[in-house]
């Protein structure tokens, strides 16, 4: 085999399809700054984008059976990688709006840096009062204001009714807004 570092994208997906770790880790040498590059600039931080580099190559191997029916290998891998990262700004965009729901359900303003961090202290505080709710409660909060999704679909997932689903949700709210009340003053 020719210098790993002169064979093409092709020839390197063929031979990652054949469990080649050499092409693989070829493969990643030669594509983990780009996509670092743009998942970077799109989610505004390190972590997260070294996270999405992760998770793409991860699928690149997970997926290197179908490798040979690729045309353009760098065309696919990037689509996996907007895909992924576009992915993860919606998951942000739902963890922020239930965050401001949360907020302004709680009655926090936000207006200048002292406020921000008394948004942060009572975003850490709701989420350890979240993690204390009944297992049930949990997922069905995450799942209808994190993820988005309707009672019919957690109901669904569940194995749950409809109307169950809506009183886990009811009683899950009417939880942390009565923690939320007895929470210590600097929170309140």
């Amino acid at each position: 085999m020719p210098a790993i570092t002169t064979v093409s994208d092709q020839e390197l997906a063929m031979l990652v399809s054949r469990d080649d770790s050499r092409a693989y880790d070829a493969l990643f040498r030669r594509h983990w700054k780009r996509i670092y590059s743009v998942a970077r600039d799109l989610l505004k931080s390190d972590h997260l984008a070294e996270e999405a580099v992760q998770e793409v190559f991860l699928k690149v191997w997970s997926a290197r059976a179908e490798l040979v029916a690729i045309r353009s290998f760098e065309n696919w891998l990037f689509i996996i990688a907007r895909n992924h990262i576009y992915n993860t700004l919606r998951r942000k965009m739902r963890e922020k709006s239930f965050l401001s729901m949360l907020s302004e359900s709680f009655g926090i303003r936000q207006t200048g840096p002292e406020e921000m961090l008394q948004v942060k202290k009572r975003a850490r505080l709701l989420d350890d009062m979240i993690r204390q709710l009944p297992p049930q409660q949990q997922v069905v909060l995450r799942m209808a204001h994190q993820a988005d999704m309707s009672y019919e679909h957690i109901g669904e997932m569940m194995g749950i009714s409809r109307n169950t689903v809506r009183n886990h949700l009811a009683r899950a709210v009417q939880t942390l807004r009565f923690q939320m009340r007895k929470a210590p003053e600097d929170l309140s």
